[in-house]
């Protein structure tokens, strides 16, 4: 089975408009989010997790995005949140151009690393301008997931998806 985007999110694990003012906060929603999607890992660990990450280096990628992101011991199943907020705070991106944009995921410590490499080069297609551009026009959740429906790593680098 492909690994997709659209496998990571749900119509509840897509927020729009979010009000938030600072980096922190913006983990601190994301963390709450995941944890509320399973009952694997609590929004406190969650977020200690996507900070420890984010000290690491920053996620914030072009084009106004940002992908935090964490591998954590307790957590069994991969899974994301997307975030679209209602203004573009400061998330210290390598092009000073403020975030609007974050998708945020955990991934399962024990995974391989041919599913955590699917899962990066996924990644990567959020940085395209043109899928940016549909998310931030998005009028509600269906036409963010009908954005990224079908988007996939190479086949080569789904093994070890379940």
């Amino acid at each position: 089975m492909p690994f997709t985007i659209d496998s990571l999110l749900t119509r509840d694990r897509v927020h729009l408009d979010i009000e938030a003012t600072s980096k922190k906060q913006v983990l601190q929603l994301l963390s709450h989010h995941l944890a509320q999607s399973a009952d694997d890992a609590s929004a406190d660990e969650i977020f200690e997790a996507l900070f420890e990450r984010e000290r690491l280096g920053c996620t914030a990628a072009d084009c106004g995005l940002a992908i935090p992101h964490a591998r954590m011991p307790e957590v069994r199943t991969v899974r994301g949140v997307l975030l679209r907020l209602a203004k573009p705070i400061d998330f210290d991106s390598s092009d000073n151009r403020d975030v609007d944009l974050i998708f945020g995921f955990v991934i399962p410590s024990a995974d391989d690393e041919a599913r955590a490499d699917a899962l990066r080069r996924l990644m990567q297609h959020l940085v395209d301008p043109a899928l940016a551009r549909r998310l931030r026009n998005a009028r509600d959740e269906n036409e963010v997931l009908a954005a990224v429906t079908g988007i996939e790593a190479p086949a080569d680098m789904a093994a070890g998806q379940d």
